[in-house]
C-alpha cells in the first residue's frame, strides 16, 4: 500500500515519493509557492483533495481549477463529514462536472455516523457510475471504532471488487499501527498522512512514543535539521508498515 505524506508548507520535501495528496487550499493561483511549485513539478501520482476534512471545503469550480494547475491524476469529490445522505446528493451534483472533465478519475467519499450509515454510503456511491474509487476517512475510527476501516472493506469486499478500481484511506488515525492491518487489503492502494512528519517534527519517534494530534501550527511550523532527520526516519518506518 503507498504512503501519501501530506507536509508542512515549510518542508514538502518530506513528500517526496511517487504518491501525493494534495490540498487545495494552499495552492494560489496568482502566488508563487513551494508548495504549488513542489506538486506542479513532481512526478508521481497526484489526488486532489477537497478540503473537507481540513474545514475548507474548495467550491466546484475551484476544484477543477486547482487540479488542471496541478495535473491531478485522481480528484476526492465533495462530501460533508459524517452525513452519507449530503455526501450523496454532493456526488450527484458534481456529475456533469465529471463528464466535462472526464480524463480526470474521480474518488468518492465514505460517510456516517454509525455501521449501517457506513455501508448505506458505499451502496449509494455504488450508483454514482463516474466514481470509480473509493475513500474511507479516518474519522469513521472516531465516530465508531477504531476497526471500522478494516472491518467495513472486508466485509464489502465481494460486493464492490468488481464497482470500484481501487480504495484510498483518508488520513490516519489515531490507532498508528492501522496501515499494517489496511495493506491487507486486497483493493487498498495508498492512505495519506502528516502522523510521521508531525511526529518527528515535535521530537516524537512513531512506534515507540504515544500518538498525539496534530499540532494546529503544523503546516506553519519551521523544518529544523533535527525534526527532518526524526521526520524522515518516521516515514520510512511508516511506509514499512504500510508495506
Amino acid at each position: 500500500m503507498k504512503v501519501a505524506i501530506i507536509p508542512p508548507l515549510g518542508g514538502v520535501s518530506l513528500a517526496e515519493g511517487d504518491y501525493h495528496l494534495i490540498l487545495p487550499q494552499y495552492i494560489d493561483s496568482y502566488k508563487r509557492s513551494h508548495y504549488k511549485l513542489f506538486y506542479q513539478e513532481t512526478e508521481g501520482y497526484k489526488i486532489l483533495d477537497n478540503g473537507a476534512a481540513e474545514g475548507k471545503l474548495a467550491s466546484n469550480d475551484r476544484l477543477m481549477e486547482v487540479a488542471c494547475e496541478i495535473a491531478a491524476d485522481d480528484i476526492v469529490v465533495p462530501d460533508i463529514l459524517g452525513d452519507a445522505g449530503a455526501s450523496y446528493r454532493l456526488a450527484m451534483d458534481f456529475a456533469h462536472i465529471a463528464e466535462d472533465y472526464d480524463w480526470f478519475n474521480y474518488i468518492g467519499v465514505v460517510q456516517g455516523r454509525d455501521r449501517a450509515e457506513i455501508v448505506q454510503s458505499i451502496h449509494l456511491l455504488m450508483d454514482v457510475e463516474y466514481i470509480k474509487i473509493l475513500a474511507v476517512p479516518r474519522h469513521l475510527c472516531q465516530k465508531v471504532h477504531k476497526y471500522i476501516r478494516y472491518d467495513i472493506v472486508e466485509a464489502l469486499y465481494e460486493e464492490i471488487k468488481d464497482r470500484f478500481d481501487s480504495i484510498h484511506f483518508l488520513g490516519s488515525s489515531a490507532w498508528a499501527k492501522e496501515p499494517v492491518v489496511l495493506s491487507d487489503l486486497p483493493m487498498a492502494r495508498g492512505i495519506d498522512t502528516s502522523f510521521p512528519a508531525y511526529m518527528g517534527m515535535e521530537g516524537f519517534k512513531i512506534g515507540i512514543d504515544p500518538w498525539t494530534p496534530r499540532p494546529r501550527k503544523y503546516f506553519k511550523e519551521t523544518l529544523t535539521p533535527e525534526g527532518e532527520r526524526l521526520a524522515r526516519e518516521n516515514i520510512d518506518k511508516y511506509r514499512m508498515w504500510a508495506a
